[in-house]
């Protein structure tokens, strides 16, 4: 392999981790901004997202919605700080990812929430981007965590 082929390859790369990137963090920003077209665009049409503290999988796009719309219902603010990102590619359309994530959050009620999660994602390369086809999300801390409002 030439040097400049393996430049290249390396460079390739390095695109496509950003790529994934970029995902993780659209997902944030959709939540946070209350963006459902966006959110929406962002998973594969047979995705699953297993939010296992809720003990719900939902299945489909349609129904990842629906959690979305009851997430909203729920909080009327979250703020999504990501973090400890790791990518593994699997193939050149496919990579595994594990990502952490503190969000911050107001509750229909107003009370101030903080949550800790890990995220194990898989990612797919559809239509030219990347898109979740699973999500699978692991709640660390959680519930009723108020936070004094001079924090």
């Amino acid at each position: 392999m030439s040097d400049l082929s393996h430049l290249d390859r390396r460079l390739r790369l390095l695109e496509e981790r950003n790529h994934v990137a970029e995902l993780l963090a659209e997902y944030c920003r959709a939540v946070d901004e209350h963006d459902p077209e966006a959110f929406a665009d962002l998973w594969t049409a047979d995705a699953v997202q297993d939010i296992r503290s809720r003990g719900t999988a939902y299945r489909g796009r349609d129904q990842i919605m629906e959690g979305l719309e009851s997430t909203f219902a729920a909080f009327r603010h979250t703020h999504h700080v990501p973090g400890n990102l790791q990518i593994t590619f699997v193939s050149d359309a496919r990579a595994d990812v594990r990502s952490d994530v503190t969000v911050h959050c107001v509750t229909s009620d107003g009370a101030h929430v903080v949550v800790a999660a890990s995220y194990q994602d898989q990612v797919v390369r559809e239509d030219g981007r990347w898109r979740f086809s699973s999500r699978v999300v692991l709640e660390r801390l959680g519930g009723p965590r108020t936070v004094p409002a001079t924090a």
